[in-house]
């Protein structure tokens, strides 16, 4: 039995791009880059497809249509220059601040509020449903994310201070 709506159709080959190889630009604060040397200037987009386990591997690049211009495979050995404008990218798209201690943690109503240091500086924030808000994606990576959505990331909770991982060790 088959399916009248189906498509036969193959997906697409996968577009394999070498950013050491292509122009890149920021213009107006939007990343463009050029396929070819004669070619047009395009706003692009870099998307990580692997964002916890290879950051800087496998990054998607979109255009401003939404439309997959291709894949990086690795940003290693890419040159400074190009290096430096997709990190920048990346940043911005990713601004996830990196947890480095955890100054308090307590239980209030159906929220805990969370008061730490971070790469950015203090903050305090609050997480409902801890079960489902605090995730463990690696073994050693914790990702916190607070009743607005934003989100907090405890790289290797290895390096915390004791205190800071008895806080933790309590709500997860």
């Amino acid at each position: 039995m088959t399916d009248e709506n189906a498509t036969t159709e193959a997906p697409e080959e996968i577009r394999w791009l070498e950013p050491g190889q292509l122009p890149w630009q920021v213009e107006n604060g939007r990343l463009r880059m050029r396929e070819t040397a004669d070619g047009e200037w395009r706003e692009v987009s870099i998307y990580r497809l692997f964002p916890l386990s290879d950051p800087e591997g496998w990054l998607s690049v979109v255009d401003k249509d939404n439309k997959e211009v291709g894949i990086i495979r690795e940003l290693r050995g890419c040159p400074r220059e190009p290096l430096a404008l997709i990190r920048e990218e990346l940043a911005h798209r990713y601004l996830v601040p990196h947890i480095l201690r955890i100054n308090s943690c307590r239980d209030q109503f159906d929220f805990s509020i969370w008061e730490v240091e971070t790469d950015r500086g203090p903050i305090k924030f609050h997480v409902r449903r801890q079960q489902e808000n605090i995730q463990r994606p690696l073994p050693h990576r914790v990702t916190l994310t607070d009743i607005e959505g934003n989100r907090y990331d405890i790289v290797d909770i290895n390096e915390l201070d004791e205190e800071s991982r008895r806080y933790l060790e309590e709500r997860i």
